[in-house]
């Protein structure tokens, strides 16, 4: 009886309570606020509106609550505050009603330096009340004579006026930390319970987590909050209206809604969603970023929009449909990668569910596919060199197909069709039939891969953000070895940063949700806490695997390097000291090759299948779990809140 009680207190009560613990600790330091933003995100142009005696400036908003909380604007400090005569120059706020009402005034003195960025927060007097949907107006105005005296306000980056952000007043914040605690510790008790069975597999775990996961992101993230997700709709939604390529001027037209939707938070579409339904114009956007996708990668993503083009005329509505079946295709491609893999199945299991993997698999994103196709693609190559018996025809019908969908994903992650190289001979009909079969299908995925771009390069000119893309190879042929050096330069600056990036540092586009790096970086211990623990059950070294798996990893690094030097980081090439523009996340779907090729178990089963190392493997996927509570708390507030 106290045995039963020892394992049932061992296998439940101490993991959810401690998981309680963190959970309750992290909400109650992380909620810290009650307002909340009508403006969902604001982002700074770089241009400034200088507030003279000549030129004042005024901001006009439409109040979306009448408990109004108080106001911020970004801005530059001024060089002088005084004039001759020792006077300082000022800066006048004023809230205006619709009738030229003041309703408050607040008064800035022009400070003295111009050295770094600032913000003004004002916090309005209680019982100042607003009329919910009246019009109002902020009007600045000073005393300086020019610009040197004057501050200066940034500009929105999309909108070209003034750049202002309004809170009201919300729910209190024990109240919203209640919310979240309570929710999180049911999800947690659920998880806490069924991992503590003995007889479910790692398969099984992760694809339990993920479905409630991903139904929790793809409800949580709002739409178009994914980096890119905006851009990835309209592809979709041009293939979908027979737009297999691009037009010529790289836009498509989509349905006209009457708000912006780079705007979106929870909070601005439950104030807005009957704005969102499909209207009866249209209008044109750019999705030349994604001209460079084939249509394949987008199927999952294609069968949810279109669904939701049939039964909703609402963009919210079939933007979360497209995400739900994205999610759960993905998710059964990666149950199966996990189940398939002879080694590893934890690490796996793990990288997929970290935030980010989430976050673009519960999205429009076809940075999901590629994934899911890439592990999916190496777990099946894999398990075919480690069986005994022969290659069903079905085995080599799905490596094939699986070939061909990464060859049509990023052109970055073709090299990864090299995986079919660790299929050995012996599984081959004869040695002709293994050469012939490994010519043709690199060789196909190489044309398909390179020629797609090829063929669809010609919107690389709209994409070059960096500059010209001639000068830079050019460079980089003459110039190996200072090249070499660029490349070595960045990953030592920044691979800290893509870690941290590839566990969740930094979620949300375009205002990205920034998210405390303790989460990232406990999850990263756990990672690398688990690969020790793979290496210390028996592993050695396959020579042909890892020397492979380091090669395709190391080729894909080189390729996402070099593919962002020349379209993206911008100045003359010799004097480029860094590479800008990589992301984490773009490491995620190759990261399997370097580790899994390097993990090789003495036995021809997978150690992990013991009782013992499935109750380990449960509590490294219940502390992502976790992780991935907590980072959807950040989700929520993350971007309405301050």
């Amino acid at each position: 009886m106290v045995k039963l009680w020892n394992d049932i207190n061992r296998r439940t009560i101490l993991p959810f309570f401690l998981g309680f613990v963190f959970l309750l600790t992290f909400n109650i330091s992380f909620i810290q606020n009650d307002y909340i933003a009508e403006y969902p995100w604001a982002e700074p142009s770089g241009e400034l509106l200088y507030v003279t005696e000549e030129s004042p400036v005024s901001y006009y908003f439409q109040a979306d609550d009448d408990d109004i909380y108080g106001l911020t604007l970004l801005y530059y400090e001024a060089k002088k505050p005084e004039d001759v005569e020792g006077n300082l120059y000022t800066t006048q706020l004023q809230l205006l009603s619709e009738q030229g009402e003041e309703l408050f005034s607040y008064c800035m003195i022009n400070n003295i330096t111009k050295e770094e960025e600032n913000s003004v927060g004002i916090q309005l007097p209680e019982g100042l009340c607003l009329k919910e949907g009246g019009n109002y107006e902020i009007q600045l105005s000073s005393n300086a004579p020019s610009s040197e005296n004057a501050i200066g306000f940034f500009k929105d980056y999309w909108t070209g006026g003034l750049l202002v952000r309004v809170f009201y007043k919300w729910f209190s914040r024990d109240f919203v930390r209640l919310i979240c605690i309570v929710s999180e510790t049911v999800l947690w008790m659920g998880f806490v319970l069924v991992f503590s069975r003995k007889k479910i597999s790692i398969e099984k775990m992760f694809l339990l987590a993920s479905v409630v996961l991903c139904i929790c992101w793809t409800m949580m993230m709002p739409c178009f909050r994914v980096p890119d997700e905006d851009s990835h709709f309209v592809r979709i939604w041009g293939i979908l209206n027979h737009y297999l390529l691009v037009p010529e001027n790289g836009e498509i037209r989509i349905p006209d809604i009457s708000v912006s939707w780079q705007n979106y938070t929870l909070y601005y579409l439950k104030n807005h969603l009957a704005e969102m339904n499909i209207g009866a114009g249209t209008r044109a956007l750019s999705c030349v970023n994604m001209a460079l996708y084939n249509p394949v990668v987008y199927l999952l993503q294609m069968i949810g929009v279109g669904i939701g083009r049939f039964v909703a005329k609402n963009i919210w509505i079939i933007c979360f449909l497209g995400r739900l079946v994205s999610s759960v295709g993905c998710s059964i491609m990666i149950y199966y990668a996990i189940r398939w893999i002879p080694y590893g199945k934890t690490l796996l299991a793990l990288m997929s569910l970290s935030p980010v993997a989430f976050q673009e698999r519960a999205s429009l994103s076809a940075d999901a596919m590629t994934y899911a196709a890439v592990v999916l693609l190496l777990a099946l190559c894999l398990k075919i060199r480690e069986q005994k018996q022969p290659v069903s025809w079905r085995q080599w019908g799905g490596v094939t197909c699986l070939i061909l969908l990464v060859a049509s994903c990023k052109v970055v992650y073709f090299v990864a069709a090299a995986a079919v190289l660790l299929i050995p001979r012996s599984k081959y009909v004869a040695k002709r039939t293994c050469y012939w079969y490994r010519g043709i299908v690199l060789s196909f995925s190489f044309i398909l891969a390179i020629g797609w771009v090829k063929f669809a390069g010609r919107y690389l000119e709209f994409t070059n953000g960096g500059g010209n893309a001639g000068e830079k190879i050019s460079f980089v042929l003459h110039n190996p070895i200072s090249y070499v050096a660029l490349l070595i330069r960045t990953s030592w600056e920044y691979v800290g940063v893509w870690m941290q990036e590839m566990f969740g540092s930094i979620l949300g586009y375009p205002q990205r949700i920034p998210v405390n790096a303790t989460l990232p970086i406990l999850l990263i211990l756990v990672f690398v806490y688990e690969f020790q623990h793979e290496r210390s059950r028996g592993i050695k070294g396959d020579r042909t695997v890892v020397l492979l798996s380091c090669v395709v990893f190391l080729t894909c690094v080189l390729l996402i390097l070099s593919s962002l030097y020349v379209q993206w980081t911008k100045g003359v090439p010799s004097e480029i000291i860094f590479i800008h523009g990589i992301q984490g996340r773009y490491f995620m779907p190759i990261l399997p090759f370097l580790w899994g090729g390097i993990l090789k178990l003495k036995n021809e089963r997978n150690a992990a299948e013991n009782s013992e190392d499935i109750f380990h493997a449960g509590r490294m996927i219940m502390c992502f779990v976790l992780g991935n509570l907590a980072m959807l708390t950040c989700v929520f507030l993350g971007g309405s809140f301050i």
